[in-house]
């Protein structure tokens, strides 16, 4: 890279990073209070009995889930448990599960913008400012958290359930249990990759570029069995809720 484009490049980052560090103060009065609500229903959330029956009684809110931000404003996420101990840190990993649910993340991404001005694997200086506006806002409309717990994943199969609250008065407001197992899936992944040889020819070097692709099968059970856990949360959400929008 040449002197002047490392010149443009480091404009850019500063740019991009006090943008969004103006951004985020601008929203932090509407989104630390919201956060500070979810917070205080962590040991409801833990303390509460095993859901056994679906209900859901919505406050005077509509609901709206979505994975991307859109219009109108997401009034509702989901939240792992174990993340509600500190909503400043993005755990890959919440214990016993390898990948999150799409919902899954909006918090804590909100909840680091606040307390370190970035999200995920991001720098500071790389936020830019129209993604954090689009978090804090989010975060800054939520009226109901659906608090995800999970009991057990064995194999294919998870055993939990969800915990809805009204953030108005942080009361509980219904729940649902889950329960099934994934049928799995077998992901085909290719490689191909390339040989190069050179063999004299008269008076000539003659060069051959060889392409050999192999084929695997490898093991997406984990990937899967999240999949089907979003599609659990909505189908729940969509049957407690008929009034309820779940945009993707």
């Amino acid at each position: 890279m040449t002197k002047r484009a490392l010149l443009l490049a480091a404009v850019l980052a500063a740019g991009c990073g006090s943008e969004a560090k103006k951004a985020i103060e601008q929203r932090r009065m509407a989104v630390a209070p919201k956060l500070a609500k979810v917070t205080s229903i962590a040991d409801q959330a833990r303390a509460l009995p095993p859901v056994k029956e679906g209900s859901l009684t919505l406050g005077a809110a509509p609901l709206v889930m979505a994975f991307l931000t859109t219009t109108p404003l997401r009034t509702g996420t989901v939240v792992y448990a174990e993340d509600l101990d500190d909503l400043s840190v993005f755990k890959d990993e919440p214990p016993h599960y390898k990948m999150r649910v799409r919902q899954a993340g909006l918090i804590q991404a909100c909840g680091q913008l606040l307390a370190k001005g970035t999200y995920g694997m991001q720098t500071a200086a790389n936020v830019h400012a129209n993604v954090a506006i689009e978090y804090l806002d989010a975060c800054a409309n939520l009226a109901y958290v659906f608090v995800l717990r999970t009991r057990e994943v064995k194999g294919r199969s998870f055993e939990g359930d969800v915990v809805a609250f009204d953030l108005a008065d942080g009361k509980p407001i219904g729940g649902f249990p889950i329960s099934f197992t994934s049928e799995g899936r077998r992901d085909q992944v290719s490689n191909t990759t390339k040989s190069v040889s050179t063999r004299r020819v008269g008076n000539r070097n003659r060069t051959t570029v060889t392409e050999t692709t192999t084929t695997a099968t490898v093991d997406a059970d984990r990937e899967q069995l999240r999949s089907d856990l979003d599609g659990e949360i909505e189908a729940a959400i969509v049957k407690l809720a008929p009034s309820s929008k779940w945009l993707n």
